[in-house]
């Protein structure tokens, strides 16, 4: 699949509504706000799924660019498509948002795939065996990072461990998400609904926080497939450096507050997460600054 064109290979027709089916069903939360350029896309991702056991639960956070009106065109179209709309209320409200879309979710897996994002047609099909071991609460895969016209600009690395869970998974999320991007995260229902999503205060994100109230439910296990694309917005990097070292900081500090960490981790995760902030800040620096003298 590349930006634009959907490859339709084994894809299955939908399930009429009301007919019984033949595997469990995948709710699949979609944010999205004034995404009206790259919506169709990821929708269309959805739909091109060989496995046709979804639904799709679009929440619009008040968008005014005719966001919400391509939505709605799909949702005519495909039962499995419910367009969920609410005021703006930005980043700050983001858990508000997608527990909203949790508490509709009628499926017994969650996945999720922000509207500027987008899957390869087998991603269900290749990340649903996992889950046969009833230990798995969470599964992960390798992430495509594309550009905004969808060119392919790298991949995310598979990890050392395949399976973490309890104090060995808690520790590993403390030096980072390594269960992200969130386009390749797939969740057992129940798991998540006991819990919901979790945005402690000055977090942008609920991805990272919530994964840590999982780690004593179950397994989180990597599949070694490519099970989503990424888009990066170059021209919001900075600002979403700076956003990522703040929500990281918050979550930290909300886990030291519900003493699941003292004091003494507490300020050397705040060293760590600084330090790693301002290298990056400064390889960017760098790589603009050798950019510029090599144009020279």
């Amino acid at each position: 699949m590349t930006d634009g064109r959907v490859v339709r290979n084994k894809r299955r027709e939908p399930p009429e509504r009301g007919g019984e089916r033949e595997g469990p069903l995948v709710s699949i939360i979609m944010p999205t706000y004034n995404q009206k350029e790259f919506i169709d896309v990821a929708i269309r991702s959805v739909l091109a799924q060989t496995y046709p056991f979804w639904e799709l639960l679009v929440v619009d956070d008040g968008s005014t660019d005719g966001t919400a009106e391509i939505v709605c065109q799909y949702q005519a179209q495909d039962p499995r498509i419910r367009l969920l709309k609410r005021p703006h209320k930005g980043m700050q409200a983001l858990g508000e948002l997608y527990n909203l879309a949790l508490s509709m979710a009628e499926g017994e897996f969650i996945a999720i795939l922000e509207g500027d994002d987008f899957w390869p047609e087998d991603k269900l099909e290749k990340q649903l065996p996992a889950f046969e071991d009833p230990d798995v609460v969470l599964t992960w895969g390798i992430s495509g990072y594309v550009d905004a016209n969808g060119n392919l600009l790298g991949r995310s690395q598979a990890p050392r461990q395949r399976c973490l869970s309890g104090q060995k998974a808690f520790r590993a999320l403390l030096v980072r998400n390594f269960a992200t991007p969130t386009v390749t995260v797939m969740v057992r229902g129940d798991a998540l609904r006991a819990v919901g999503f979790v945005q402690p205060r000055g977090a942008p994100f609920v991805d990272y926080p919530t994964w840590f109230e999982l780690v004593d439910q179950g397994k989180l296990c990597f599949v070694d497939e490519i099970l989503g694309f990424w888009r990066v917005h170059r021209a919001q990097q900075s600002r979403r450096l700076v956003r990522m070292w703040l929500g990281e900081i918050a979550t930290h500090i909300t886990l030291w507050r519900k003493r699941r960490v003292p004091l003494v981790v507490l300020v050397g995760l705040l060293v760590f997460v600084t330090g790693k902030f301002v290298r990056r800040v400064a390889l960017r620096y760098l790589s603009g600054v050798a950019k510029t003298t090599w144009v020279r």
